[in-house]
Protein backbone atom coordinates (compact mmCIF):
# COMPACT_ATOMS: atom_id res chain seq x y z
CA UNK A 1 0.00 0.00 0.00
CA UNK A 2 2.06 2.69 1.34
CA UNK A 3 5.46 1.65 1.48
CA UNK A 4 7.88 3.16 -0.63
CA UNK A 5 11.45 2.25 -1.07
CA UNK A 6 14.42 4.80 0.19
CA UNK A 7 17.23 3.12 -0.59
CA UNK A 8 17.65 4.44 -4.10
CA UNK A 9 17.62 7.87 -2.94
CA UNK A 10 20.01 7.18 0.25
CA UNK A 11 22.42 5.01 -2.51
CA UNK A 12 22.78 8.62 -4.48
CA UNK A 13 22.84 10.43 -1.80
CA UNK A 14 25.81 7.96 -0.24
CA UNK A 15 27.81 8.48 -4.04
CA UNK A 16 27.34 12.45 -3.89
CA UNK A 17 28.85 12.19 -0.70
CA UNK A 18 31.59 10.31 -1.75
CA UNK A 19 32.14 12.02 -5.13
CA UNK A 20 32.44 15.36 -3.11
CA UNK A 21 35.41 14.32 -1.14
CA UNK A 22 36.30 18.06 -0.94
CA UNK A 23 32.74 19.69 -1.24
CA UNK A 24 32.07 22.71 1.56
CA UNK A 25 30.11 21.70 4.50
CA UNK A 26 27.13 23.06 2.72
CA UNK A 27 26.91 20.29 0.48
CA UNK A 28 27.91 17.92 3.81
CA UNK A 29 25.40 18.87 6.10
CA UNK A 30 22.62 18.97 3.45
CA UNK A 31 23.44 15.39 2.15
CA UNK A 32 23.11 14.72 6.02
CA UNK A 33 19.85 16.37 6.23
CA UNK A 34 18.68 14.66 3.11
CA UNK A 35 19.33 11.51 4.18
CA UNK A 36 17.97 12.20 7.50
CA UNK A 37 14.82 12.96 6.55
CA UNK A 38 14.74 9.99 4.19
CA UNK A 39 15.07 7.86 7.52
CA UNK A 40 12.36 9.97 9.11
CA UNK A 41 9.89 9.22 6.35
CA UNK A 42 10.49 5.50 5.62
CA UNK A 43 9.89 5.13 9.56
CA UNK A 44 6.62 7.46 9.42
CA UNK A 45 5.26 5.30 6.51
CA UNK A 46 6.10 1.77 8.33
CA UNK A 47 4.16 3.14 11.37
CA UNK A 48 1.94 4.35 9.09
CA UNK A 49 1.11 1.60 6.95
CA UNK A 50 0.98 -1.15 10.13
CA UNK A 51 -1.91 1.56 11.25
CA UNK A 52 -3.96 0.43 7.94
CA UNK A 53 -2.96 -2.94 7.84
CA UNK A 54 -4.41 -3.06 11.10
CA UNK A 55 -7.75 -1.55 10.18
CA UNK A 56 -6.90 1.92 12.06
CA UNK A 57 -7.09 4.26 9.20
CA UNK A 58 -9.73 4.89 6.48
CA UNK A 59 -9.16 5.16 2.58
CA UNK A 60 -9.72 8.74 2.72
CA UNK A 61 -6.55 8.88 5.44
CA UNK A 62 -4.80 6.85 3.49
CA UNK A 63 -5.31 8.87 0.60
CA UNK A 64 -3.76 12.13 2.17
CA UNK A 65 -1.38 9.94 3.64
CA UNK A 66 0.06 9.08 0.25
CA UNK A 67 -0.94 12.60 -1.49
CA UNK A 68 1.92 14.03 1.37
CA UNK A 69 4.09 11.12 0.70
CA UNK A 70 4.18 11.86 -3.06
CA UNK A 71 5.12 16.12 -2.57
CA UNK A 72 7.65 14.66 -0.09
CA UNK A 73 9.21 12.10 -2.74
CA UNK A 74 9.02 14.84 -5.78
CA UNK A 75 10.49 17.43 -3.05
CA UNK A 76 13.33 15.31 -1.89
CA UNK A 77 14.03 13.94 -5.31
CA UNK A 78 14.46 17.62 -6.54
CA UNK A 79 16.80 18.45 -3.69
CA UNK A 80 19.05 15.44 -4.54
CA UNK A 81 19.18 16.69 -8.01
CA UNK A 82 20.16 20.15 -7.10
CA UNK A 83 22.79 19.26 -4.68
CA UNK A 84 24.53 16.51 -7.09
CA UNK A 85 24.10 19.34 -10.03
CA UNK A 86 25.48 21.84 -6.86
CA UNK A 87 28.75 19.72 -6.43
CA UNK A 88 29.69 19.26 -10.39
CA UNK A 89 28.78 23.04 -10.90
CA UNK A 90 31.13 26.35 -10.79
CA UNK A 91 30.92 29.68 -9.90
CA UNK A 92 28.03 31.52 -10.06
CA UNK A 93 25.87 28.64 -11.07
CA UNK A 94 26.86 27.28 -7.53
CA UNK A 95 24.51 30.30 -5.69
CA UNK A 96 21.17 29.62 -7.81
CA UNK A 97 21.62 26.03 -7.02
CA UNK A 98 22.04 26.42 -3.48
CA UNK A 99 18.78 28.79 -3.16
CA UNK A 100 17.43 25.85 -5.34
CA UNK A 101 18.62 23.41 -2.81
CA UNK A 102 17.14 25.56 0.20
CA UNK A 103 13.86 25.89 -1.11
CA UNK A 104 13.44 22.01 -1.66
CA UNK A 105 14.95 21.36 1.97
CA UNK A 106 12.30 23.54 3.34
CA UNK A 107 9.68 22.35 1.41
CA UNK A 108 11.12 18.45 2.27
CA UNK A 109 10.88 19.48 6.44
CA UNK A 110 7.43 20.31 6.12
CA UNK A 111 6.50 17.43 4.65
CA UNK A 112 8.50 15.41 6.98
CA UNK A 113 6.79 17.46 9.81
CA UNK A 114 3.12 17.25 8.60
CA UNK A 115 3.85 13.08 8.32
CA UNK A 116 5.35 13.24 11.43
CA UNK A 117 1.98 15.16 12.54
CA UNK A 118 -0.53 12.76 10.92
CA UNK A 119 1.45 9.79 12.38
CA UNK A 120 0.75 11.09 16.27
CA UNK A 121 -3.15 12.00 15.04
CA UNK A 122 -4.29 8.63 13.79
CA UNK A 123 -1.91 6.91 16.49
CA UNK A 124 -3.71 8.74 19.38
CA UNK A 125 -6.95 7.52 17.74
CA UNK A 126 -5.71 3.59 17.24
CA UNK A 127 -6.59 1.46 20.74
CA UNK A 128 -3.54 1.19 22.93
CA UNK A 129 -2.07 -1.93 23.55
CA UNK A 130 -0.36 -3.31 26.50
CA UNK A 131 2.57 -5.38 24.99
CA UNK A 132 4.30 -5.38 21.87
CA UNK A 133 2.84 -8.73 20.61
CA UNK A 134 -0.66 -8.19 21.34
CA UNK A 135 -3.19 -7.36 18.64
CA UNK A 136 -0.76 -9.64 16.17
Amino acid sequence: MMKKKVFPVLVIAALLLAACNGCSSFSKTTYSSLGTAAIAVNSTMLALDDLYQRGYLSETAKDKIVSVHEKYRIAHRAAVTALENYVNAKGDEKADLKKEIELQLGVVTGLVAELNRMLAEYEAKAPKTNSVTEGE
